[in-house]
């Protein structure tokens, strides 16, 4: 096992991974806090929630996948590194299924111990690792410059768009409060049908 830049690639492949997964969702919320209608607004945070429900759960699908096919997830194809059984054959696409939406459960107990044992462990398995009876190589070491400017340009996008949504919600505030008047408005008007005699549970 090549263990040159070995753990720091193990935690920025998972950087990587999360920067992909979270890009999407600032997207939207770049989308949202640019929204001059309330109509706007409404639309996208709709949006935002259609998005927040199937993109993570979309992509840990597609990761299983590339794992089972090309032993390992986009960030650690990106920094070089390899899962594979822990007697060097190729995991099967049934394992990395388990690998990818199973194991992070079991190394996240006890305060993320599973993945702190990395560093406890002679193979360098964290306990998911361990579950699945896999084990993460280094195999491209010459990657890891292409994984410094590709999650680095990911993570500069993400800075980015968090500047410029920050910057939009500073500008309309005005037009939020304007919606939170609204919604107080239509729940009060509701109240008010309700306890007209007669109309008792009526909208």
């Amino acid at each position: 096992m090549n263990d040159t830049f070995y753990f720091p690639a193990r935690f920025l492949s998972f950087m990587t991974d999360t920067a992909i997964t979270s890009l999407p969702l600032f997207v939207c919320m770049f989308s949202l806090s640019a929204a001059d209608t309330t109509n706007g607004i409404l639309n996208s945070i709709l949006l935002f929630l259609l998005i927040l429900l199937t993109i993570p759960t979309a992509f840990m699908l597609f990761q299983s996948y590339l794992t089972g096919k090309i032993g390992g997830s986009i960030g650690q194809y990106i920094w070089g590194l390899t899962v594979m059984n822990e007697d060097g054959t190729h995991i099967s696409m049934k394992n990395a299924f388990f690998r990818t939406l199973v194991g992070p459960y079991i190394s996240s107990l006890m305060l993320g111990l599973g993945y702190i044992w990395i560093f406890m462990n002679d193979k360098k398995q964290a306990w998911h690792d361990m579950a699945s009876k896999t084990i993460v190589v280094q195999s491209h070491p010459k990657r890891v410059l292409a994984g410094i400017l590709i999650t680095g340009a990911l993570f500069l996008c993400i800075g980015y768009l968090i500047t410029v949504i920050v910057s939009n919600i500073t500008k309309r505030t005005y037009l939020y409060g304007a919606l939170f008047e609204d919604i107080k408005n239509e729940f009060q008007k509701t109240e008010s049908i309700r306890h007209i005699p007669g109309r008792e549970g009526e909208i």
